[in-house]
């Protein structure tokens, strides 16, 4: 077994919560040439070659060094002036995929960006996807995976931001065998402002690690974490969500929220909100709660009509919703929302 995605914060070992433990035969050793990936709006960036891989990945050595050695897709992203096309990134994984993506935005500019990995069989994906923005500027960035239930998804992002950027990110993850996300974000100018906003699914024997984790540098910052996710069957998923208020974070916000709805008695789901601070005058807040669908909610609206599913499908979607209304897209909300219908089905 290997020990990956490892907690900024160590608790006692009985708990189980300090790394994640996958076997090495999750980890692809086959990695060929890709290119089956399609761009929407390129006109909006200028793209150029990554020719090496120098940032750590952070979920662990194994990932860094095959990031470093085995990439098969490396590119950089610039936007440098506003636009409201978004950028659209379409990756059609048949194979093994080890990305390394670098987005930058500049100065006063407002980028959009959609990336989507999609297969409906078998495949690897390990991801680095790496956001820096300059002063006062604003991306709102989407990341959708939708994989077989065999595939292992091991993905990385980490942020940088200069002093008043805004950065909004959904990420949206259908689940798979393993999904394995560690989400860093650096807030290091003053007034920077950060909404993370994760949604799950996990069924069969799935197993999801999700480790976000919020390093806030600067002043007068307000950062928001919100993840909701649905487990059915015998999935498992290990959530750790930390906020860390450094010197220098003076009248800063940090605010985090988990909810887990439990479809079967046979899921586990452990949840970890953790606070440090090591500044005064800061306003930190976390919750944590799991909870299965409300019986007499199901029964009301079984007596209006609906059938079982379609009632069920409305009490998922109505705890779900704290997550979609942040979609400001409409066709990428309309897209999201029938994936969401789908996987409803499917539990």
């Amino acid at each position: 077994m290997i020990k990956i995605n490892k907690s900024p914060v160590l608790t006692s070992k009985n708990y189980g919560i300090n790394f994640t433990n996958i076997n090495q035969e999750d980890i692809c050793n086959n990695i060929k040439n890709f290119n089956d990936y399609k761009i929407t709006n390129k006109n909006v960036v200028k793209e150029s070659n990554i020719d090496k891989v120098v940032t750590q990945n952070l979920l662990g050595k194994v990932f860094d060094a095959q990031s470093k050695q085995y990439n098969n897709s490396a590119k950089k992203y610039t936007f440098s002036k506003s636009n409201a096309q978004p950028l659209v990134i379409d990756f059609n994984l048949s194979s093994a995929l080890v990305d390394d993506l670098e987005i930058n935005v500049e100065k006063n500019v407002h980028a959009k960006a959609v990336l989507k990995y999609l297969s409906n069989q078998k495949a690897y994906h390990n991801g680095l996807l790496k956001i820096n923005l300059k002063d006062n500027a604003v991306l709102d960035i989407y990341t959708i995976y939708a994989f077989d239930n065999a595939t292992n998804n091991f993905v990385n992002i980490q942020s940088n931001q200069k002093e008043y950027s805004k950065l909004n990110i959904f990420v949206f993850d259908c689940g798979c065998k393993n999904t394995v996300q560690n989400i860093c974000a650096n807030i290091v100018g003053n007034n920077a402002n950060i909404k993370l906003n994760s949604l799950y699914f996990g069924a069969k024997n799935e197993n999801l690690s999700l480790n976000y984790l919020f390093n806030i540098k600067g002043k007068f910052a307000n950062c928001n974490m919100n993840v909701c996710g649905v487990l059915n069957d015998k999935a498992q998923k290990n959530f750790i969500g930390t906020i860390d208020f450094y010197k220098g974070s003076k009248k800063s916000i940090g605010q985090e929220s988990e909810y887990c709805m439990m479809l079967s008695d046979k899921v586990k789901a452990t949840s970890t909100p953790i606070l440090l601070c090591k500044e005064e005058d800061v306003d930190g807040r976390h919750a944590s709660a799991v909870g299965k669908i409300n019986q007499e909610e199901l029964f009301y609206c079984m007596s209006r009509g609906l059938n079982k599913l379609d009632a069920q499908k409305l009490l998922i979607k109505a705890k779900l919703f704290g997550i979609t209304k942040h979609i400001q897209d409409d066709n990428l909300k309309n897209y999201i929302e029938g994936m969401i219908d789908d996987k409803i089905k499917e539990n």
